[in-house]
């Protein structure tokens, strides 16, 4: 006798995987690798991919 989320288990992992993953790659895409660390931090586009993050580890 096994769940229904037992039986997604694979299919929830890799998709979760992969949101991890995209949202690694739009990170270091946002990264301004001219800039000092902390003014990146202060640009739109980190701080927006950075939420982005946190709110999927959250999640």
């Amino acid at each position: 006798m096994s769940s229904p989320l037992a039986k997604a288990a694979g299919r929830i992992a890799l998709v979760s995987g992969l949101i991890f993953a995209a949202v690694d790659l739009a990170r270091l895409l946002a990264a301004d690798k001219s800039l000092d660390r902390i003014e990146m931090m202060r640009q739109t586009p980190f701080q927006i991919t950075n939420d982005w993050f946190r709110c999927r580890r959250s999640a």
